[in-house]
């Protein structure tokens, strides 16, 4: 944050931030000296231009030499500091945040780009639109920066301010990603880097973290991986209790396909399958979500990054693929046994708590039933039927799960058994 040249030591006066507004858009000036912004003057020596002249549009560059605005022997000419032969040319500018209150905590890492500006700096006016679901700031605000690398027309160089700012209309709770190097990949979005992205360190003494093919301009825009626009893939999709990414199959490797209330998100699918008795959720294919309560073998595991497609509900976390599963621990303190013949006499669990379960019946109220008993065995029959145990009693097991196929009665999304069949469930 330009600490060696002292802009650590003379931090903004007290009140003094930037407002960002999560979901809206942040408007800021662009000017060669602040006497051509609304902070001087009165706003009286403005024009549309970051120079407060008025000119005719297009406006571009002369047809000799480099092409750039001012003129080859005059590069302090109208239009020299925007270091550009004309609009098309500007290789665009982006803000970064820091969500740390102290100038001195603030690192590469943790300092990430938020919002670009596509071919800027131009005008006067510019607009950065800020991402919905970034958090509010810590009680001492935050740290942003405003940056831009320009294409030739000048020294190669790299441009950054340094402000205190926070944000405004915020209720989220994530939490901003590591922020990983961008990677030139012009012609090639694959090799871009994903995720939240740092700042452009380029041509410096040292620091860089950033090597372009034939040292060319890297450019705040698609060809670094800045798409326009607020950035929407900078959050911290770690989820916990992660597992890994398997091959799936038929058939599956976890057994019981749930719904969802709305579109997927892995926080959702967990607690579908955390409600049911299951260890084990897993995500695939955007929208579908797996219960089960065995790991698969690490015989069909897969690289992490082959479960990549953006969940349905949460384009910021990854939900499997095409027969790739994602798999997560759900936290259930049960485990599913399977679904089991039932016999009326003798029960395969020996105690009914049916009548202690208030309301209709569900998984999740008959397990809490048998917990409250100390028991180590539950169970749910017929949609409506609840039964504990210490030990699974005489019966055989059924051959395939789909025999325990009847809905619960207070949860139509959930199976409770089915007729002469009980899902049975154990303590872990």
């Amino acid at each position: 944050m330009q600490a060696d040249r002292g802009c650590n030591v003379v931090p903004p006066q007290n009140g003094d931030s930037m407002a960002l507004p999560a979901g809206g858009t942040f408007t800021g000036e662009l000017a060669i000296n602040r006497a051509f912004t609304t902070l001087s003057w009165g706003g009286s020596r403005t024009t549309q231009w970051t120079d407060g002249m008025n000119r005719s549009e297009p406006w571009h560059g002369p047809s000799t030499g480099e092409g750039c605005l001012g003129s080859e022997t005059n590069p302090a000419g109208p239009g020299g500091a925007l270091h550009t032969q004309d609009e098309s040319r500007a290789q665009g500018t982006a803000l970064a945040i820091s969500y740390n209150s102290d100038i001195t905590n603030v690192t590469m890492e943790n300092l990430v780009v938020i919002s670009v500006a596509p071919n800027t700096p131009w005008k006067r006016i510019v607009n950065y639109p800020i991402p919905a679901d970034l958090p509010p700031c810590p009680s001492g605000g935050c740290y942003c920066a405003w940056l831009w690398v320009p294409d030739g027309c000048g020294q190669p160089n790299m441009y950054m301010q340094n402000f205190k700012c926070h944000v405004t209309g915020s209720t989220s709770t994530k939490r901003l990603g590591v922020a990983k190097p961008p990677v030139y990949c012009a012609g090639n979005p694959s090799a871009c880097t994903k995720g939240p992205k740092q700042m452009i360190a380029w041509h410096q003494l040292t620091g860089n973290n950033v090597v372009t093919p034939g040292d060319v301009t890297p450019p705040y825009n698609e060809k670094m991986g800045f798409l326009p626009g607020a950035q929407n893939d900078i959050y911290d999709t770690t989820v916990p209790g992660y597992v890994g990414c398997y091959t799936d199959s038929t058939p599956r490797v976890l057994p019981q396909q749930v719904t969802v209330s709305g579109s997927l998100t892995i926080e959702k699918c967990k607690a579908a399958c955390k409600s049911q008795g299951h260890t084990l959720a897993g995500v695939e294919f955007a929208s579908e979500c797996y219960c089960g309560s065995v790991t698969p073998s690490n015989s069909i595991k897969l690289a992490d990054t082959e479960c990549n497609m953006p969940c349905a509900g949460d384009s910021s976390q990854q939900c499997g693929n095409a027969w790739k599963v994602s798999v997560y621990q759900t936290g259930s303190e049960w485990k599913s046994e399977g679904c089991y013949v039932d016999l009326v006499t003798p029960r395969i669990l020996s105690v009914d708590r049916t009548s202690s379960v208030s309301g209709l019946m569900t998984v999740s109220k008959c397990l809490d039933s048998c917990k409250a008993g100390n028991y180590g065995f539950g169970g749910v029959e017929f949609g409506t039927q609840c039964f504990c145990g210490n030990a699974i009693g005489v019966g055989g097991k059924a051959g395939e799960e789909s025999q325990c196929d009847m809905a619960c009665a207070g949860d139509s999304q959930g199976v409770c058994g089915g007729g002469n069949r009980i899902n049975v469930f154990s303590r872990v």
